[in-house]
């Protein structure tokens, strides 16, 4: 997809969308998945207050699937206008679509002046990274030569993905389905953080060497990006969280284990935990003022011992799994992506 199709600044209002894919699409597939006793099995949980008397509700989002119906099911527009207040990451997912959105990042996205993309790898590496831009993208990479390489990474990501998913109709962001809903039914809606924030975090609190390496990874996994794509679809659909779970922690191509392990601690250490325990804080002073809140943030922050899930627990919340919504109204909706390089 040549650049002048897809214009940076709109690649730029993708960023919530990708961040998290971005960072983890690297990983390699698995050929089977293992079920495990994680207590977090699904994607949609009931959150019921200690006293019992309120319900409240949490989902798990993928930023991005493509499939040809994009309604949103019934159990969570049931769910939503239950609820007294929904939280998303991003309160105004429409701002992502602010022309003046790319001056407002621009100093997140940059790299200093005395620098190039290229002065980060060695010959061999760049020519790597270079190839792969060009046989995918069907473009130069000098044209970004001035990005950081995460602010590359998303911008990729986003046109692999318009590639993949060829009408925009099919292009689906969950949050944007729950935002307009939320809207349309004039239910308060609020951030547990701004786009500005997710930009410093991905693209200046990560060290430009680790930055760096997760680039290269990117690059030399694209042959397999569209299984992985498919896998996470799927899984998703199924509201298999676990399988999700596993499927982005697997090890990054191209980069050694001791590397591997450098960039899933920054993953997991500023992505994921610290931001977990930032929005707790929020939810937890929420959840007693409005009783019965929709809350709809990225998949990975549901798992693990800092997951949502298991810290709501810790707070004195009951969670209760609900059947997964997307996969009895999407099932034949879902659009497998491909390559069309």
């Amino acid at each position: 997809m040549p650049i002048q199709d897809t214009s940076l600044k709109t690649s730029l209002s993708l960023i919530t969308l990708t961040a998290t894919l971005a960072f983890t699409a690297s990983a390699t597939p698995p050929a089977t998945t293992h079920p495990d006793s994680a207590s977090t099995p699904t994607i949609f949980w009931q959150i019921i207050t200690p006293d019992g008397k309120d319900t409240s509700y949490l989902l798990g989002t993928i930023h991005m699937i493509c499939v040809k119906d994009s309604g949103l099911p019934q159990a969570i527009q049931r769910a939503i206008q239950r609820s007294r207040l929904v939280v998303l990451e991003i309160k105004n997912i429409n701002a992502t679509n602010n022309p003046l959105l790319f001056f407002t990042l621009k100093r997140y996205l940059f790299l200093p002046d005395s620098l190039s993309l290229q002065d980060l790898y060695t010959p061999s590496e760049w020519q790597t990274i270079e190839t792969a831009f060009r046989q995918t993208t069907g473009n130069e990479l000098a044209i970004f030569h001035r990005l950081k390489p995460l602010a590359l990474s998303t911008i990729w990501l986003a046109l692999l993905f318009q590639q993949a998913c060829p009408h925009e109709q099919w292009r689906i962001a969950i949050d944007q389905l729950i935002y307009q809903y939320a809207r349309q039914n004039k239910k308060p809606i609020r951030g547990l953080e701004t786009i500005r924030h997710q930009a410093q975090l991905l693209f200046s609190k990560i060290p430009l060497p680790i930055q760096a390496k997760m680039l290269y990874s990117f690059a030399a996994s694209t042959d397999s990006l569209y299984e992985l794509f498919n896998q996470l679809q799927l899984a998703y659909l199924n509201g298999n969280l676990t399988q999700i779970d596993e499927l982005l922690r697997q090890p990054s191509p191209g980069l050694t284990p001791t590397e591997d392990s450098l960039v899933r601690t920054w993953r997991d250490s500023l992505l994921t935990q610290q931001r977990n325990d930032n929005w707790i804080d929020s939810l937890t002073q929420w959840l007693p003022r409005y009783r019965r809140l929709f809350i709809a943030v990225g998949t990975a922050h549901l798992t693990r011992s800092y997951g949502l899930v298991a810290q709501l627990r810790k707070h004195g919340y009951h969670l209760k799994p609900l059947t997964p919504p997307f996969k009895e109204p999407w099932q034949n909706a879902l659009v497998p992506l491909q390559s069309t390089q």
